[in-house]
């Protein structure tokens, strides 16, 4: 398993990746200093990416959702929604495939999205 380097510049972790050897491991510690430096393995590289595409995705859908207005949900596709969340909780994520996560990943944050258009609609105690 081979290993990458990852930059952080002002606090945050870039998408800058180098390929690991030695001399750039000590040339970027010179240039970013050993805090701002980490190794990962290209594995979590790859699944960096795949989140950061999913993420892409995800928002380009819920901006075609906005577009459309606010429709009433559908009761049916809630509860199908729901009923996929309780059926996941009982696989391990060792055995769940990418795609699987994915759906996973999407129920979890529509339904803080549903969440979050309620907490709007009601007016606040007083």
């Amino acid at each position: 398993m081979s290993q990458i380097i990852n930059v952080r510049m002002g606090g945050e972790w870039t998408d800058q990746m180098y390929p690991f050897t030695p001399e750039t491991m000590n040339d970027l510690t010179d240039v970013f200093g050993k805090d701002n430096i980490r190794l990962i393995a290209e594995t979590e590289f790859e699944r960096h990416c795949l989140r950061l595409r999913q993420n892409a995705a995800y928002e380009k859908s819920e901006a075609q959702e906005t577009n459309k207005g606010n429709e009433p949900f559908e009761n049916s596709a809630e509860n199908s929604a729901e009923n996929a969340a309780n059926s996941d909780e009982n696989v391990t994520a060792e055995m769940l495939t990418l795609v699987q996560l994915r759906e996973k990943r999407v129920v979890f944050f529509e339904k803080k999205q549903r969440q979050n258009r309620w907490k709007r609609r009601l007016r606040p105690r007083k």
